[in-house]
């Protein structure tokens, strides 16, 4: 038995931490407007600690275009308290 899901979606994602900040920030939004989110992200910050080490301002800013992002960056909060 295969315990693996295999989704069918428009994210653009490269590493397994990006699928879970991706989902975090598709709510009330696009695949695409995610995507270009997390071109920008991910290239700033390499790595899951980069970004759990970000200023949050910057982390805002990034992740302004997707609306909501007062309440996504609390996520980001989690990464610090947990990496």
């Amino acid at each position: 038995m295969n315990c693996f899901l295999i989704l069918d979606v428009n994210l653009n994602i490269q590493k397994d931490y990006e699928l879970l900040m991706a989902i975090v920030m598709s709510a009330q939004t696009t695949d695409k407007r995610v995507n270009e989110v997390n071109r920008v992200l991910f290239n700033r910050y390499k790595s899951i600690y980069d970004i759990a080490n970000a200023d949050i301002k910057d982390i805002e800013k990034i992740i302004k275009p997707i609306g909501t992002y007062k309440k996504k960056r609390k996520k980001y909060n989690l990464l610090k308290e947990n990496c």
